[in-house]
């Protein structure tokens, strides 16, 4: 189970050798925050994080570590940081970006999440508010079964998951490889109560043509649909194995929903990017 992001964020800084108000004001926020966010009263989002990582100098390690702490997914997975993979790496990050307002993750064979793009985050944060849900799952690596199949995962979200959440394990099963971590994953999962009603029941043939999957999130009920995006032409292990899930509105209310996170989470940001304007004209003109 990941550090609680107060602990980390308050070790970090003090090994940066940092005060509160040296780390507030190279990351474009106040002493006052910084100290809400080590005490446990106050949860950064993303773009917080990623100041406090810069203005801290951290390591990719050390800068996964923070974001986990806080809930939210790796920022590169270790498994492309080598510079042969510079290519795929910013061809990945931009089909994820460039598909808007819709979420997409980035996935290996196993299911592990490497990556997401913005929307994905948003969306998940309407799922989980406290932001705790991957400390809840448990484990090192995030992984995409792990959060559909555990019961604090999204099981508790899901409409009508006995329709469509057995075709999502069976599809699932036939794509991992055959090897030990596998094997490993396909164990843990089967302890899961979710996991163990699907493999009593008999399999039932679906006339839909592709599955969709429902999520109820507030007040809202989302329809979504994936296609899986790989590397055209690998040529080792790591390449083969990529795979990046779209995900697409089934419907037009989801759609409706989608957009309307995106504009507020940038309406947010723009209040931010005034706000930390303001201060640093304050502070230029007081010098």
């Amino acid at each position: 189970m990941a550090d609680a992001l107060p602990d980390v964020l308050r070790t970090l800084r003090q090994r940066a050798g940092l005060s509160q108000l040296r780390l507030a004001t190279q990351a474009g926020t106040t002493q006052r925050y910084i100290s809400f966010i080590e005490c446990g009263c106050s949860s950064p989002g993303r773009a917080l994080l990623a100041r406090l990582a810069d203005a801290l100098s951290l390591s990719m390690d050390a800068r996964n570590q923070l974001f986990c702490a806080a809930g939210f997914l790796p920022t590169v997975p270790s498994a492309l940081r080598a510079p042969e993979y510079e290519p795929l790496r910013q061809a990945a990050w931009h089909l994820m970006e460039q598909h808007g307002f819709y979420p997409a993750l980035l996935l290996d064979d196993h299911y592990n999440i490497l990556g997401t793009n913005r929307a994905f985050e948003r969306l998940l944060l309407q799922a989980d508010p406290d932001g705790q849900m991957w400390h809840r799952i448990g484990g090192a690596q995030p992984n995409l079964l792990h959060l559909t199949f555990h019961p604090d995962g999204l099981l508790g979200h899901m409409v009508d998951a006995d329709r469509w959440l057995p075709s999502v394990w069976f599809q699932s099963v036939q794509q991992l490889p055959d090897d030990a971590q596998a094997r490993e994953l396909l164990a843990a999962l089967q302890a899961y109560p979710a996991v163990q009603r699907i493999q009593r029941q008999p399999i039932r043939p679906n006339a839909e043509p592709v599955v969709v999957e429902r999520y109820r999130v507030g007040v809202h009920t989302l329809a979504l649909l994936s296609m899986v995006v790989r590397v055209g032409t690998p040529r080792d292990a790591t390449a083969a194995a990529l795979q990046i899930s779209l995900l697409f509105p089934a419907d037009k209310p989801t759609d409706d929903v989608l957009l309307a996170l995106d504009r507020r989470h940038q309406s947010e940001e723009a209040s931010l990017a005034s706000v930390v304007g303001d201060r640093r004209a304050a502070n230029a003109a007081h010098r």
